[in-house]
C-alpha cells in the first residue's frame, strides 16, 4: 500500500563538475514526427523525447536508467506504439498521451504522470512499481499552460503487476481493467471505504491490523477530499485485513 516511503541512502560524490552531455549515452528526440521506427536491443543512460509524435514506433529490449518521454512545454504524442521488455527508470514521465500504446513484460519504475494522459493502452506481464497517476493536470515545468485535466480511460492492467502503485485527483477506475489478484482490494466509493476501515480499526483495537486500517483510513480520506472516488491498494502479506475488508464491502 505505501506509496514511496522513506528510505534512508547514502551518496558518496566523486567527482565535482558538470558532466558533458556528450559523454552520455542517450537518445533525445526533439520535435519531431516518426512513423514505424524500431528501437532494438539499446542500452541508453537516458531517453529524452519533447514535443514529438510517435506513430508505431516499436522498442524492444530497450532499457534507460532515465527516462522522459514528454519533455518541455509541448505535448508529446504516441500512438499504437509497442514497448516489448523494456526497461524504464523515470524522474517523471513527462507531458505526454498514449493512445493503444501495449507495454508487454516491461518494467516502468518510478512513474510520476502529473501529466500523462493514457487511452486504451494495454500492459500485459509488465511490473509498474512506485507509480503515481494524475487525473488532474499539475504541470512541474515553469511557464508550462498546462491543461486542467489527464484523460485516462479504458486502459487494461488486468495482468500488470504492481507495486507502490496510486491513482489521484480524479482518475475514474470503473472505467480501467484492474489486477484481480488476492491481495488486491479495490473500493468502489472512497467515502463509505473510509468508513469500512474506521470500523475494522474499532474492531481490532491495539492490533497491527488495526494500526494498518487506520493508515488505510487516512490515506482514503485523502483521496476522497482531493476527487479521487475509487482506490486499488495492495495488502500483500496482511490477508486477515483483506478479508475483512472484502467482507465488510459486499
Amino acid at each position: 500500500m505505501r506509496l514511496f516511503g522513506r528510505s534512508s541512502s547514502k551518496v558518496t560524490v566523486q567527482s565535482k563538475g558538470r558532466i558533458p552531455l556528450s559523454h552520455f549515452n542517450q537518445l533525445v528526440i526533439h520535435g519531431e514526427s516518426r512513423t514505424d521506427e524500431r528501437f532494438q536491443k539499446c542500452r541508453w543512460d537516458a531517453i529524452s523525447i519533447s514535443a514529438s509524435q510517435l506513430t508505431r514506433c516499436i522498442f524492444e529490449d530497450v532499457h534507460a536508467r532515465s527516462a522522459n518521454f514528454g519533455g518541455g512545454l509541448s505535448r508529446s504524442i504516441y500512438t499504437d506504439c509497442t514497448f516489448d521488455r523494456c526497461d524504464f527508470t523515470f524522474g517523471a514521465i513527462g507531458n505526454a498521451r498514449f493512445v493503444r500504446c501495449t507495454f508487454a513484460s516491461c518494467r516502468l519504475y518510478h512513474l510520476l504522470g502529473t501529466e500523462c494522459e493514457m487511452i486504451d493502452c494495454a500492459f500485459p506481464e509488465t511490473r509498474i512499481e512506485k507509480a503515481v497517476f494524475h487525473g488532474t493536470s499539475h504541470s512541474t515545468t515553469p511557464g508550462s499552460n498546462t491543461r486542467a485535466s489527464n484523460e485516462f480511460i479504458g486502459n487494461d492492467f488486468s495482468t500488470a503487476d504492481f507495486i507502490d502503485v496510486g491513482f489521484r485527483g480524479g482518475i475514474d477506475l470503473s472505467k480501467q481493467v484492474l489486477p484481480n489478484g488476492r491481495d488486491y482490494i479495490y473500493f468502489a466509493d472512497t467515502c463509505r471505504a473510509a468508513e469500512v476501515a474506521r470500523e475494522i480499526a474499532r474492531l481490532n483495537s491495539g492490533s497491527a491490523d488495526a494500526k494498518q486500517a487506520e493508515s488505510i483510513q487516512r490515506l482514503l480520506e485523502f483521496h476522497h477530499a482531493n476527487g479521487q472516488k475509487q482506490m486499488l491498494i495492495r495488502l500483500t502479506g496482511q490477508e486477515s485485513l483483506a478479508e475483512q475488508f472484502r467482507a465488510k464491502l459486499v
